[in-house]
């Protein structure tokens, strides 16, 4: 099912870089977020052109993402869902707060993301040239850009 209600703002957020690289504290959380911890990190993000989602590259880094195995999964496709690459995220999470935000400027901004979640799913990536969003119960919906 289509579902308007995830639209993808990236582009205004980050200015349409297709790279941010710096150094900053990274907090780290391990689900259900009962250990955590920071540490000053390098980072590099690269973000993707969705516009060209048939590019062989990007159809093989889809097949990495959340998205694409819980898809393969509900297609009872159990083999060969691809194999979490040694060294990456599984049950953690990332927060890298920019250098001018404060304590309060990250609280607020992960409270509104967590109701932007809770209101509209979360987006995990792409099977095929769909957008994935999973919604709190799980289930899996099919989101526009």
């Amino acid at each position: 099912m289509k579902d308007d209600r995830s639209q993808i703002y990236l582009g205004e957020c980050v200015e349409e870089r297709k790279t941010i690289i710096g150094v900053t504290s990274a907090f780290v959380m391990e689900y259900p977020g009962t250990r955590s911890g920071s540490r000053l990190c390098d980072y590099n993000l690269t973000f993707y052109d969705p516009v060209f989602y048939d590019d062989p590259d990007q159809l093989e880094k889809n097949k990495e993402t959340r998205g694409y195995r819980e898809m393969e999964r509900s297609r009872g496709k159990f083999v060969p869902v691809p194999v979490i690459a040694n060294g990456a995220l599984i049950n953690e999470l990332i927060v890298l707060a920019g250098a001018e935000m404060s304590a309060s400027d990250v609280v607020h901004t992960l409270r509104n993301f967590a109701d932007e979640i809770e209101k509209n799913g979360l987006w995990i990536g792409r099977y095929g040239n769909d957008i994935i969003v999973e919604n709190m119960d799980r289930t899996l919906t099919v989101g526009v850009e």
